[in-house]
């Protein structure tokens, strides 16, 4: 009894020493890009045209491949407790959405056709590829525990949440043709709802940092494929999962210390 007594003792004066550790502000600078897959999003139809070796348009959109990346890059104060065993992070943060659609083939003279419906049935676009690329401002709100430390090393595991809103995009169509490029508006407008200006996802990731001198950290994490909270963000790509990597290099400052 006397030694379990003794232990919580023990273990009540450890945690308000680690309680009363003084806590680290650092400001950090972040960049990061992660691989989009998914499916083309059900409102584009596209088909290869017809050819010696293809007696009949290939069908749906099994012929067009749909690639995309997320890149972002931002600003973040960091505040450190219990001993660099917690890390607390938020910011601004610029994310860049870039989305393509091609064909499969990787010959220079491939096309697409693009079928749209009409009032006079269906008309047909002869596409090289399809652009999209999305612009927004997010506030992210992370977390990072440490679960393994020595003396230059730390490894964590990360979990966050990021809100914000689109602040440019931009839809483009390279036609085989030049004559054909007073259709693009068109093309867009019939095909409906345009990306939505909201974006939210939440985050996770597990990571390896660096401490080097003076305080500072260098850390890299390998980011799961997030939850999107949001609806609509995309209008050529469906998601379905898409992870990644970021770098994050912060200094101290010694906001908290008492001189």
């Amino acid at each position: 009894m006397k030694k379990n007594l003794l232990l919580l003792l023990a273990l009540c004066v450890w945690l308000s020493a680690e309680a009363q550790q003084t806590p680290r502000f650092r400001i950090g600078i972040e960049s990061g890009t992660t691989v989009m897959t998914g499916k083309i999003d059900e409102r584009w139809e596209f088909r290869l045209a017809r050819s010696h070796y293809l007696p009949e348009y290939l069908l749906e959109s099994e012929n067009a491949e749909g690639t995309g990346k997320l890149q972002f890059i931002g600003l973040k104060p960091e505040l450190s407790l219990w001993n660099d065993r917690i890390t607390l992070a938020s910011g601004l943060r610029y994310v860049r959405v870039n989305e393509r659609i091609t064909p499969f083939s990787s010959s220079n003279n491939s096309q697409l056709y693009l079928f749209l419906p009409s009032q006079q049935g269906v008309e047909l676009y002869r596409l090289r590829e399809m652009k999209e690329t999305l612009g927004y401002i997010t506030v992210p709100l992370e977390a990072d525990l440490v679960y393994w430390k020595s003396s230059r090393w730390q490894a964590f595991l990360k979990g966050g949440i990021q809100v914000g809103m689109k602040i440019h995009g931009e839809r483009s169509l390279d036609f085989a043709s030049t004559e054909m490029e007073r259709y693009e508006v068109g093309i867009f407008a019939a095909a409906g709802r345009a990306p939505s200006g909201l974006f939210s996802d939440v985050y996770s990731g597990m990571g390896l940092r660096a401490i080097l001198e003076e305080g500072f950290h260098f850390s890299l994490t390998l980011l799961f494929p997030p939850l999107i909270l949001t609806e609509n963000n995309f209008s050529l790509l469906t998601p379905h999962s898409f992870g990644g990597a970021q770098i994050t290099f912060s200094a101290p400052i010694n906001l908290f210390s008492s001189k």
